[in-house]
């Protein structure tokens, strides 16, 4: 959902993609709308349940939402099945099971989720060629990683924890 969502916002667009993305007239659709076409696809009731892997220790957003709402959403047939997992009991789950994880945890420690520095930056310098391809869609987005340059230079390597997170996770 975020490719058409980015797009139909003009996110990181040159002035002269904007008449051409708005006339396709992209839809704009959520997760809800994935899940029914993925079980649609696969010929599978609309009553399945769709586990999602989130962790409610991943935000205090997510943490909140499950401490109020739970790990079960009857209405969306949704549910979280680690949503109490700790990090070494889930990494001990996924070692068990012999699950291997996406190159995204390799280059970003998290899945890749969007074009902000934390996932350019490590896009760029470890795969060019797949950097070049999300400037294809979003041709400003090397102003990005420009303000982020901006950012070091004027307020000091990392203004904030979570820059500075984002950024050792992307270097281990």
């Amino acid at each position: 959902p975020s490719l058409y969502r980015m797009l139909n916002n003009l996110t990181f667009q040159a002035p002269q993609n904007c008449a051409v993305i708005e006339a396709a007239n992209l839809p704009n659709f959520d997760y809800d709308d994935v899940f029914r076409a993925v079980k649609e696809d696969l010929d599978m009731s609309a009553d399945t349940y769709t586990a999602i892997g989130v962790r409610a220790r991943d935000s205090l957003n997510r943490w909140a939402s499950v401490k109020k709402y739970g790990a079960l959403n009857e209405q969306r047939r949704t549910f979280y099945p680690i949503f109490d997992f700790d990090k070494t009991q889930l990494l001990d789950s996924l070692h068990t099971s012999e699950v291997k994880l996406p190159l995204d945890y390799m280059l970003f420690g998290r899945s890749f989720d969007g074009i902000d520095h934390r996932f350019l930056q490590p896009l760029k310098e470890r795969l060019p060629k797949d950097y070049a391809r999300i400037l294809e869609f979003f041709p400003l987005a090397e102003l990005e990683l420009e303000r982020l340059k901006y950012r070091a230079h004027y307020y000091g390597e990392f203004s904030d924890e979570s820059s500075e997170e984002a950024h050792n996770a992307t270097r281990s």
